[in-house]
């Protein structure tokens, strides 16, 4: 019904910026890293690779670390991460993804430096904090503190189908209006008039100003 923004740090009110970003014109990244216990995955990635044809869309073998790593670097635009999360409640810096060729915690990444203006995280609890730093700290924050000036993830287990459902059609809005906020909330307000229950869809949140 409301459209909730939590301030965690007062210097966020001076730093917002609302200005509209053209991915297409930007380097992006897909990663569809399968798993038994995502189907979806690889269909998630071919939509979005779909409005984004000029993506880089890294899948089966090729959805590994090492490309990731070299994508922080390399895609300006947005990273796409659509792979299997494992939250650690007891101490989140063992929170992790799966990739083809291993696990990436966050400490494999916080002092690379992330280029991309949003990054993506589809996957179970991304957003979720352990039990320690405070209640702060999640994949997601990992991210967010690495460079990124967004990150999409979700705070709870999330259903595949509604996943891909939510994912498809918040980058179709994000290639018609060019502002990643306004493509949340709209991404938001259609799956809730497709899944009345927030239970499904309630989970994804979007960090950045």
């Amino acid at each position: 019904m409301y459209t909730v923004k939590i301030i965690a740090d007062p210097d966020s009110l001076y730093k917002e910026r609302v200005e509209k970003i053209d991915f297409s014109k930007l380097r992006n990244s897909i990663f569809s890293v399968s798993h038994k216990s995502l189907p979806l995955v690889d269909i998630e990635g071919e939509q979005i690779y779909g409005q984004y044809k000029k993506s880089r869309h890294y899948k089966a073998e090729k959805a590994s670390r090492v490309a990731l790593l070299k994508e922080f670097k390399e895609s300006t635009g947005f990273i796409h991460i659509a792979a299997h999360a494992s939250r650690s409640s007891e101490n989140p810096l063992f929170s992790r993804i799966m990739f083809s060729d291993g696990v990436l915690f966050p400490f494999d990444f916080i002092g690379e430096g992330i280029a991309a203006e949003l990054v993506t995280l589809s996957g179970c609890q991304t957003a979720a904090p352990g039990l320690n730093y405070g209640n702060t700290f999640s994949l997601a924050k990992a991210f967010y503190r690495a460079g990124s000036r967004y990150v999409l993830a979700s705070l709870w287990p999330v259903d595949d189908k509604v996943t891909m459902l939510f994912m498809n059609e918040f980058y179709k809005q994000l290639s018609q209006t060019k502002n990643i906020k306004v493509a949340y909330l709209q991404a938001v307000q259609y799956i809730s008039t497709e899944i009345e229950d927030p239970a499904y869809w309630g989970a994804f949140i979007l960090i950045g100003n």
